[in-house]
């Protein structure tokens, strides 16, 4: 496994580093959007975590979305900077990350969340996604 000595405040590292996985690349994502870090210094944090770019956009979606119960497609609004950020540039690639991330979400949430999970969605397929993109996600 991957060592990397962990910079946020909230996480000590040893002198060795401690090992990285999903849990810890979500605890790190929560303290930075606690800190109120922008949405493109958030994901230049992300980014130097040896994870999967997958296990990146799921800590990411779990990050900005945690304890948050209803009103998804509300908190999606406010919140849509960073989800931006995370599928910036011409990408492709990150926007099937994102929706596999939000789907990854929905297995998480439960049967509960559905209907709000479908309002999370209806904002970022409307502002963030290409057609195509999610075209080609439904057919994979």
């Amino acid at each position: 496994m991957v060592k990397v000595k962990l910079q946020s405040e909230g996480v000590k590292g040893s002198e060795n580093g401690d090992t990285v996985n999903y849990a810890t690349v979500v605890r790190e994502v929560k303290a930075y959007l606690k800190k109120g870090v922008a949405a493109k210094e958030l994901q230049s944090h992300i980014a130097a975590f040896p994870v999967s770019a997958q296990e990146k956009m799921n800590a990411l979606l779990e990050g900005l979305f945690d304890g948050v119960e209803k009103a998804f497609g509300k908190e999606a609004t406010k919140r849509k900077n960073h989800l931006a950020a995370a599928v910036a540039g011409d990408d492709e690639g990150s926007q099937l990350l994102l929706l596999n991330a939000v789907e990854e979400f929905c297995y998480k949430k439960g049967s509960n969340a559905l209907n709000e999970v479908a309002r999370l969605l209806t904002v970022i397929v409307l502002s963030l996604l290409i057609f195509f993109t999610v075209v080609s996600f439904y057919f994979d």
